[in-house]
């Protein structure tokens, strides 16, 4: 496939040691693709490309092996050669010169982690809901933790946005690792007072790009949509958040790479 045979640049991401991962995925916005729509039909429209970017980011997932949940994510690499891949298709660009780090300090209170998670993304003075993307942190952030040894953890969110009133489309991938202690009768999860590290990059979607080689990006990419996105790259599993129910847009995952 030609256009998926150029030479991009790709972002490096540190691969720090975690034993624990927990994802996410969030839609924000208005998805106006039609579910009748045929491959071709799907990046050919602009008004579908919601679940046209959603179908790339599948592509990625399962050509990276990140999958989880089927439970095909116990390689502590497949998150990261996910993340890689999406950033190196050539229909998206990545906004900014590098991926934005941060520094979370945190006391150990799990409210004042979520709110410097919402702050982070307000200095990026991103379009989605902020208290969505609060609540979407509270409901990866675990309760309980299964095993002791799951004391580095990683928590992923990807947010995908098409703003109403526009056929534009960009989303953003973001992962925060933190150590979580564990208590030994009721294992309930617990912040270490640490200095957090947050990384938060963002991407806009060429549409005209997708538009025009819908028709090789059809032949080698299978359609899919923002609901199966959510499905694949989270499970049905939640916190005692109120997004979390089947119908709506986020969900998460957590499992242990122990």
């Amino acid at each position: 496939m030609k256009i998926l045979s150029y030479l991009f640049l790709g972002l490096a991401y540190a691969q720090d040691h975690y034993n624990a991962l927990a994802t996410g995925v969030l839609f924000e916005g208005n998805n106006t693709a039609d579910p009748a729509a045929d491959g071709v039909g799907v990046f050919r429209d602009y008004r579908n490309h919601a679940d046209a970017v959603a179908s790339i980011l599948l592509y990625c997932a399962e050509e990276t092996g990140f999958l989880p949940a089927d439970g095909k994510s116990d390689n502590p690499e497949a998150y990261f050669d996910f993340l890689q891949k999406a950033a190196s298709f050539p229909a998206f660009y990545f906004l900014g010169t590098e991926d934005k780090q941060y520094t979370l300090s945190l006391d150990g209170d799990r409210g004042q982690f979520l709110d410097q998670v919402r702050e982070k993304y307000r200095l990026e003075s991103t379009s989605a809901d902020l208290d969505r993307i609060r609540s979407s942190f509270k409901a990866l952030l675990p309760r309980t933790i299964d095993h002791p040894a799951q004391r580095s953890w990683l928590l992923s969110l990807v947010t995908l946005e098409k703003q109403v009133g526009t056929d534009n489309v960009t989303f953003s991938m973001a992962h925060v690792r933190l150590t979580l202690s564990r208590d030994e009768k009721s294992g309930v999860a617990t912040i270490d007072r640490q200095e957090a590290s947050m990384t938060l990059s963002y991407y806009s979607v060429m549409g005209r790009f997708i538009s025009f080689y819908s028709d090789e990006l059809a032949r080698y990419i299978k359609k899919g949509s923002v609901d199966q996105l959510i499905r694949t790259l989270s499970s049905s599993k939640g916190q005692d958040d109120p997004l979390m129910g089947a119908s709506e847009v986020m969900a998460q995952s957590t499992f242990a790479l122990l």
